[in-house]
């Protein structure tokens, strides 16, 4: 401006320049405190996350870490899977404890939030999601952490979700009004049969009828191990055009590399389904598959088998064998014909005290002949036992 004489000209660029530069400071701070707001956000986790086809896991627990390596083990073989988890941790912490796992290309995103706000839940995708898994929060006594597994499943219903949901329960006797409380927001029955519903589970249950199951067959803790863990041999359910009109002891010879061991059915199980599939484990070898109809199967993995060429079995292979009674899904033990034809009187020694033990000695009597003597061995005062 020194080309200019004192003037009022020389004076309004003087403050035109002035006003410029404060101008461009003031937009530079803006756009910095923008930017770093953002990454601030994405650092604690409260940004938005833009995915579809992913398993999103709601609440953090001590079983977070195992469902997220079971995940990814399940999806090894397909190049991984993408897994949300909202949960009202730290992201750091929970980035910390999984960052020493071995995901096989499955990717894992955090972010901190409440699983009971619609608006979090939307701010994951929640409606876009594969699949939701409800975890129990760890803290809490049973009926509190109970109450906030309903409170989550509704919230994720009232998103319009319609993917499968697993919730975890802590507490048997609650179960009843987990069932009452969804069914009145769904108008239907939830359970097994729903696999577009919540399945309401309680791990501590299964885990008791199962120990029981495993003293009556000894060995059997080595198979369910095996079975129920992605790295081996597991459960896979595929839908195969080829062979329907065929029967399922037909199919029990069409693979060289799987073992079909049940059919998930498309037809209604009856009016309480509302044209939900069923589960149906060793199903008679008369059953003719249907359309829509998914094969159960033990395999590797869901890519290692399929159907023999030309769908005919092994040359020399007699597939013929009588027909066994149609059974549904169950976790009831059935008595021992072993012990029972033998009429061998059992002693069973059970050490220490499970909140369930009442149900866990139900189940145990139906596997043993009479006579059988249980022996409890705990700390636990008699009044309270």
């Amino acid at each position: 401006h020194t080309m200019f004489p004192p003037s009022p000209q020389r004076s309004a660029s003087v403050i035109f320049t002035l006003g410029g530069m404060f101008f461009f400071a003031l937009l530079v701070g803006l756009v910095n405190d923008g930017i770093s707001s953002y990454m601030d956000d994405m650092h604690e986790g409260k940004s938005m996350v833009v995915e579809s086809g992913h398993i999103l896991l709601l609440g953090w627990s001590p079983k977070t870490v195992g469902c997220v390596q079971q995940i990814a083990l399940a999806n090894k073989t397909t190049g991984g899977q993408t897994i949300v988890i909202l949960a009202d941790q730290d992201k750091q912490r929970m980035d910390q404890e999984l960052e020493a796992l071995d995901l096989h290309g499955t990717n894992v995103v955090s972010r901190t939030g409440n699983p009971l706000s619609m608006k979090q839940l939307a701010r994951i995708s929640a409606t876009r999601a594969k699949a939701v898994i409800i975890l129990s929060p760890a803290g809490l006594d049973d009926v509190e952490a109970d109450t906030q597994v309903i409170a989550e499943c509704l919230a994720v219903l009232s998103l319009g979700v319609t993917v499968p949901v697993v919730a975890e329960v802590c507490d048997k006797d609650t179960l009843p009004l987990v069932r009452r409380a969804l069914e009145r927001r769904l108008g239907r029955p939830v359970g097994a049969q729903a696999p577009d519903g919540v399945l309401p589970v309680v791990p501590y249950d299964i885990v008791g009828q199962m120990m029981v199951q495993c003293v009556q067959n000894p060995g059997l803790a080595k198979v369910l191990h095996h079975l129920m863990d992605f790295s081996g041999q597991g459960f896979h359910l595929r839908e195969w055009s080829r062979l329907q009109g065929r029967s399922f002891g037909e199919a029990l010879y069409l693979f060289d590399h799987a073992v079909p061991i049940g059919v998930r059915t498309a037809a209604p199980a009856g009016p309480w389904a509302h044209g939900h599939s069923r589960v149906l484990m060793n199903p008679s070898d008369d059953y003719i598959l249907a359309d829509g109809d998914r094969l159960i199967c033990v395999s590797a993995n869901a890519t290692s088998y399929a159907p023999r060429p030309g769908l005919r079995p092994p040359p020399g292979l007699c597939t013929a064998s009588p027909p066994t009674a149609t059974t549904e899904t169950s976790t009831s033990c059935d008595p021992n014909p072993s012990y029972a034809q033998r009429g061998r009187e059992q002693q069973i020694l059970m050490c220490n005290w499970r909140d369930d033990m009442e149900d866990m000695v139900v189940e145990l009597d139906k596997c043993v002949p009479p006579g059988s003597a249980l022996t409890i061995l705990c700390s636990t005062p008699i009044a309270e036992r």
